[in-house]
Order: structure tokens, then sequence, then C-alpha cells
């Protein structure tokens, strides 16, 4: 059996996951790749981050629901956003009237938001818009999602056992692409010979 000390180096080298291994590696900062046997679904052509894993149950985003909304016209309320120069995601059926704000590439949030990998942190209050750089507030380093997807324990690795998602790891260039509408097909259809997880955001 593979000590964890040895699945750590393995995913620093940019390995890819097998399909078999992915479930012993569900945690935040995980991405799911929706399989096609989620079509008809609302989980249908979805890519979804993980921000939350343990043995209570899983909370994910998804990455590549682009709404026609500013930010601004579903939370008026959220300081800042009418200053954010980028559309409103949609990020999953659970309580859509709750925003949650994805940035990277500051520092800013260790305080206010949660670390997800490496420099891309999560904040519950988006608010703290007001605390990035002008030219931060925009979809290249911060993106406002209404909602949220939720598993109760163990309902998610049973979902990955049984096929519906592939698992991989996240990347600052896989959660903000630059074609998030075009990157469930790119995804699905990279090569898995490859680390998938590194397909370039544009």
């Amino acid at each position: 059996m593979i000590r964890q000390a040895q699945w750590i180096l393995l995913l620093a080298a940019g390995l890819a996951l097998s399909h078999s291994a992915s479930a012993q590696n569900l945690s935040r900062g995980s991405v799911l790749i929706s399989s096609e046997s989620l079509a008809g679904t609302m989980f249908e052509r979805t890519i979804m981050l993980i921000v939350h894993h343990d043995e209570d149950g899983t909370i994910g985003i998804m990455i590549n629901r682009p709404t026609t909304l500013a930010p601004a016209e579903g939370f008026p309320d959220i300081a800042g956003a009418g200053s954010y120069d980028g559309v409103l995601y949609f990020g999953g059926p659970l309580a859509p009237a709750r925003p949650f704000l994805l940035a990277r590439g500051t520092g800013l949030l260790e305080d206010s938001g949660i670390r997800i990998i490496d420099d891309v942190f999560l904040s519950g209050d988006p608010s703290v818009l007001n605390l990035l750089d002008d030219d931060r507030r925009a979809e290249p380093f911060a993106r406002i999602y209404a909602g949220s997807a939720q598993w109760g324990p163990g309902q998610l690795q049973s979902e990955v056992d049984a096929g519906a998602w592939e698992t991989t790891r996240g990347t600052a260039s896989l959660i903000f692409s630059r074609d998030p509408v075009s990157l469930w097909s790119r995804v699905i259809n990279a090569p898995r010979g490859n680390d998938i997880a590194r397909l370039q955001a544009d």
C-alpha cells in the first residue's frame, strides 16, 4: 500500500491520478469532472471545485457556469461589486442567494478567507473585493459565484466509485480558465496519459 507521503510526492511530480485512486484523494482543492452518466442532470458537463471535504460531507462550487448577469445585479449589497470587472457564476443549486468569492494571487485573503490551493482563496464575504487592487477585481483573478453543491457523508465517495465523477488536483489555471464554457469539453477530451490538471486556461 502506498504511504501518504508517497502520494504527496506523486502529486507534486504532476502525475495523473488513476481512476481507482481518485476516491482516496478527495479533499479541499480537488476538481471533479462529470461523466457522461450525469447527462440530463443538473451536473451534466460540470467542472466542480471541492472547497470543503470531511467526514460530515462535501461542498463544491461549479466553476464552468458563467451567467449573463453582473454580480451587482444579483447581489446589489456586496460592497465593491460595482467595480468588479466580470460576470456572476452559478456555483450550484444549494442556497443560490449565498455568494462566494474565489480570488487568486493575493495574500490579502489570508485572514478573511480559506486557502483552497496554492494562492487561490475562498471567502463567503465577497465584500472583501474592497481589499483587492483595482486590477485584481477582474475575472482572471477573482470570480463571484451564487450558490454551491453539497453531498452528505460518504455520498460523493459513492458517486466517484460508481464512475459519475473523475477527479484531479486543482490548479489556478484550471479554476480561472479564460474559456469556462468549453472547459468541460477540453478536459474530458484531454489524453489521460497526461496530467489533465495541467490543462491551460486558454
